[in-house]
């Protein structure tokens, strides 16, 4: 993985591929509950990490992108020109 931009990552995928992964923070929402009026919680809204979503990483989101409470809101596979322009090492 390579961070290109704090919110843009480089990563060699299972795919053998390099991609251009975009990061957005999880999104929450707020909830309370009938049996504690007064008291709200603050938990992660449904999201779609797109690269869980097409099964390029079995690693946890976390880890994958070393930003606890981010996610994959976006990809694109990087072009053979862009890889070595981004110093990242050609695919085989």
């Amino acid at each position: 993985m390579r961070e290109l931009t704090p919110n843009i990552q480089a990563h060699k995928l299972d795919d053998d591929c390099w991609w251009e992964v975009r990061l957005a923070p999880t999104p929450k929402k707020t909830v309370s509950y009938s049996w504690s009026p007064g008291i709200k919680y603050t938990i992660d809204d449904r999201f779609t990490d797109v690269v869980h979503q097409a099964k390029l990483s079995t690693l946890p989101v976390a880890e994958l992108y070393g930003k606890p409470g981010f996610y994959a809101a976006a990809k694109r596979q990087l072009s053979r020109n862009e890889i070595p322009d981004l110093g990242l090492k050609k695919q085989r």
